[in-house]
């Protein structure tokens, strides 16, 4: 089960574009803060990074 990585809720739902997005556009989004994230953005985000070391 995902969960979002700034709250820690596991009320994850995905983000559906339109048309075709960027590969770093967010795909997903937390309903209890809004926060979004996924995507190409994860691997560049340094926080993500010091998190997993």
């Amino acid at each position: 089960m995902k969960t979002c990585p700034k709250c820690k809720s596991n009320m994850i739902v995905d983000v559906i574009y339109d048309v075709v997005s960027q590969p770093d556009a967010p795909i997903n989004r937390c309903k209890s803060c809004e926060y979004e994230f996924g995507g190409l953005n994860k691997y560049l985000n340094d926080e993500f990074i010091n998190d997993d070391l």
